[in-house]
């Protein structure tokens, strides 16, 4: 973590948190009919686009929460698509936490890992957050990879995920299983 203002250096704020939550500036632009933008910087809207194209789809399904990950100097640097359930099995019920999609700002990316790292703590923190607020002693954290993207493997792999299984020849499934 940065130390707040030394050099390029600066402070990322990681938090769960709903990404609709009003957070943006009370300044936002208006359309040409004079309605307010949601989200007024451009990278908000690249978010959007990610999301539509590769998140939990376009119909908001029951559980699907899009969380704010990162901020850095208030600028929105990472977000997340999630859809959170519950699941039962032979030891019990768990929360089920898919992460569909995650975004990460372009000048956060290639800069080593770190904030990625962060990030699948983060994501598994939050579905920590969820299952005791659930009252449930367990969370399964899980999300599809592309074989291809080897620094993603890499990480997940680094940080305590198993591959569950192999959707096609590019898609994976990785999954890790959280006490609380």
């Amino acid at each position: 973590m940065g130390s707040g203002g030394r050099g390029s250096r600066t402070r990322i704020k990681k938090r769960c948190e709903d990404f609709s939550r009003s957070n943006a500036p009370t300044d936002r632009p208006k359309s040409p009919g004079g309605r307010a933008l949601r989200h007024p910087k451009p990278w908000e809207l690249e978010v959007q686009s990610y999301f539509r194209d590769r998140g939990c789809g376009r119909a908001k399904k029951r559980g699907t929460r899009r969380l704010l990950l990162a901020r850095r100097s208030g600028v929105i640097v990472a977000a997340a698509d999630t859809e959170v359930s519950i699941s039962k099995d032979g030891d019990g019920s768990y929360v089920n936490f898919f992460i569909c999609a995650v975004a990460i700002n372009v000048s956060e990316r290639g800069k080593g890992g770190r904030l990625a790292r962060e990030l699948v703590q983060v994501l598994k923190d939050c579905a920590v957050q969820k299952a005791r607020e659930g009252g449930l002693p367990r969370a399964k954290v899980y999300g599809r990879i592309d074989a291809n993207n080897e620094p993603s493997v890499h990480l997940v792999d680094d940080m305590g995920f198993e591959l569950e299984q192999m959707e096609s020849v590019h898609l994976q499934t990785w999954s890790t299983m959280l006490g609380v």
